[in-house]
């Protein structure tokens, strides 16, 4: 079976040399000049910094970036009204989408 070497894109390291050149990769970083309370070691540890000059990291980062619970590129309706009854012909419903990208 064939494996590929996996591409690393838009990461940080705090060490030399870990990540390879390119591809946005960042070596010998000070990750508290990244990371919001870095060493503090609370929920806050891996918020990037705003003042951080690349925001675009890691797995949210690159042509093809991770989207959260694997939501599809498709509408989805996140709110629906239908009553209960209807005293005519018309039922008069209410439906609120979104587009996930």
């Amino acid at each position: 079976m064939f494996f590929q070497t996996p591409l690393l894109l838009n990461n940080v390291s705090n060490k030399a040399n870990e990540l390879p050149n390119g591809n946005g990769n960042l070596n010998s970083v000070d990750m508290s000049t990244v990371f919001i309370n870095w060493g503090a070691f609370n929920g806050d540890n891996y918020q990037l910094l705003p003042t951080y000059a690349y925001q675009n990291l890691g797995m949210f980062a690159g042509p093809n970036p991770y989207k959260l619970a694997l939501t599809p590129s498709i509408p989805s309706i996140y709110q629906l009204t239908v009553p209960a009854q209807s005293n005519s012909n018309n039922l008069n419903i209410s439906v609120s989408t979104k587009v996930n990208n």
